[in-house]
């Protein structure tokens, strides 16, 4: 009975199958590179920056990059530059309403 139950119970995960999923960004306007793959990567924030009610996108930098920050145009990303001329590594962005507007 216990060889027969194995059996039953690596036989249901041959079946199981891994999602998939399709890059989109580059053809949404994103074009974001976190530096060397032998980095552990870094962060990405969605939060409606702009008052839309789209979320827009802002991601870390690796070592001499500076934070890349994409407004939500409904139809895609459209780059922005905030002038934030930091270029050191950030590993996490995070936003903050402070006045509750």
């Amino acid at each position: 009975m216990k060889l027969f139950l194995s059996i039953l119970f690596l036989v249901s995960f041959s079946t199981v199958k891994a999602q998939q999923f399709i890059d989109v960004a580059s053809t949404n306007g994103i074009q974001k590179f976190y530096g060397s793959p032998s980095l552990f990567g870094g962060g990405v924030s969605f939060c409606d920056f702009n008052g839309d009610g789209l979320d827009d996108l802002s991601f870390a930098s690796a070592a001499g990059d500076s934070l890349s920050f994409y407004q939500n145009n409904g139809n895609g990303f459209t780059k922005m530059d905030f002038g934030i001329s930091d270029t050191n590594e950030v590993k996490q962005i995070n936003w903050v309403d402070v006045d509750n507007d």
